[in-house]
């Protein structure tokens, strides 16, 4: 499973795959509800602030450790839609 949150910081998505547990020493599958005790592994949408509409462009994803307090739960439904440079 997975989930859907934000950077607190920079409002950016993440998709949480895998809970590292509270030591970064287990490996199993992220679920809800966050614990804000618990490292969260996934992806991270650079430069792709989540809530402004439910389809969210990006040009870049890349893999990323948050721990549960610097993330948000965001309940709503996200389209992702690559952005490519030079498409016409």
């Amino acid at each position: 499973m997975s989930f859907t949150a934000k950077v607190k910081e920079t409002r950016e998505l993440f998709i949480a795959t895998t809970d590292l547990g509270t030591k970064r020493d287990t490996y199993r599958d992220a679920h809800l509800p966050l614990d804000p005790k618990v490292f969260y592994a996934g992806h991270l949408f650079l430069d792709s602030p989540a809530g402004r509409s439910h389809y969210l462009n990006f040009q870049e994803a890349t893999s990323a450790v948050f721990h549960g307090s610097e993330l948000v739960e965001d309940h709503g439904e996200i389209r992702l839609v690559p952005f490519i440079r030079g498409a016409q």
